[in-house]
């Protein structure tokens, strides 16, 4: 058991993040004192703190998405060049380069990894498959990665095409 600087209450050591530099190794405040802490001060400078962001990733947005692939999708940056090369800046399923505008930039084709594997939307890196475009991500997405779904939409759309045709 452990007495928290912030609440004052007694409580297990679990219930405290590790501080190596510390006597007992642990921080001195609770993890929801700390967090408490931590969202306070994120509501009363929100502004400057978002507004710090974007002048980093302005600086510097190979860091951001390097950072960004790494931490979702276990990518590097250099992995990611090399599957964009490969699919010559082309998405893996219509084979049309990315056509979403994002404040005026083009987006960045989406990295796509198999949800069986990882079904939350970070991946351990070792399901990725290809780069996808936006349109076809979601529409994989939507319809759960299940390829007897897909041929179905298929063939209910060409069976539609036929009977417009008869009509």
């Amino acid at each position: 058991m452990k007495q928290c600087t912030g609440c004052k209450k007694q409580k297990p050591r679990a219930e405290f993040y590790a501080r190596m530099s510390s006597g007992d190794g642990l921080q001195a405040r609770c993890k929801i004192c700390i967090s408490v802490d931590q969202r306070r001060r994120r509501v009363s400078n929100g502004d400057n703190i978002r507004a710090t962001a974007r002048a980093c990733h302005a600086l510097n947005p190979d860091k951001a998405r390097a950072e960004g692939l790494k931490s979702k999708f276990g990518v590097t940056l250099a992995n990611y060049q090399e599957m964009f090369d490969h699919q010559n800046g082309l998405c893996a399923v219509c084979e049309q380069p990315e056509t979403t505008m994002l404040g005026g930039k083009i987006k960045w084709l989406a990295v796509d990894h198999d949800h069986e594997c990882c079904p939350s939307r970070k991946s351990c890196g070792k399901c990725v498959r290809r780069l996808l475009c936006g349109k076809c991500n979601v529409g994989l997405g939507n319809f759960n990665d299940n390829p007897a779904l897909l041929r179905a939409a298929a063939l209910y759309l060409e069976m539609r095409q036929a009977i417009a045709r008869c009509s």
